[in-house]
């Protein structure tokens, strides 16, 4: 398979749509929000390390850091959702998780950014936690 590296800028605009979406619910998660964008480094890196590992290559971690881009995909992740563009955004983040997972042959690391891929994914299935929870970690089908 023909593998190339995705520019790190790319994974830095998905980094900040997936913090300003995962910041637009009323139930955030704070580890996520903590995590996001070094969990995307890591992809890029993995992205990076892996094409050069299939052609014998030597790589260059790039290590500017974008913050800018990565707070203005930021807002424009919260303003797309408060838009409405819930099944959009999901859509094509899937279609860039796939892209990425595809260029990452090396397993270990595959398997790693398809881990953190898999948990914003789960972002754009919006639950709101209730006031009135009644199952904390137990499995009741009685009443279904």
């Amino acid at each position: 398979m023909s593998s190339f590296v995705i520019s790190k800028i790319e994974y830095i605009k998905a980094a900040g749509l997936m913090y300003g979406i995962e910041e637009s619910n009323k139930y955030h998660h704070n580890w996520f929000l903590r995590n996001a964008y070094d969990n995307f480094v890591m992809c890029y890196e993995a992205n990076e390390k892996s094409v050069a590992e299939q052609y014998g290559e030597d790589y260059t971690i790039n290590t500017f850091e974008y913050k800018e881009t990565f707070e203005f995909y930021r807002r424009k992740g919260r303003h797309l959702i408060a838009k409405g563009y819930r099944n959009e955004l999901k859509k094509m983040m899937k279609q860039f998780f796939d892209s990425s997972l595809y260029q990452i042959e090396n397993d270990e690391m595959r398997m790693k950014c398809c881990a953190w891929y898999w948990t914003c994914m789960n972002k754009f299935d919006k639950f709101e936690i209730d006031d009135d929870v009644s199952c904390w970690g137990r499995i009741n089908i009685d009443n279904l």
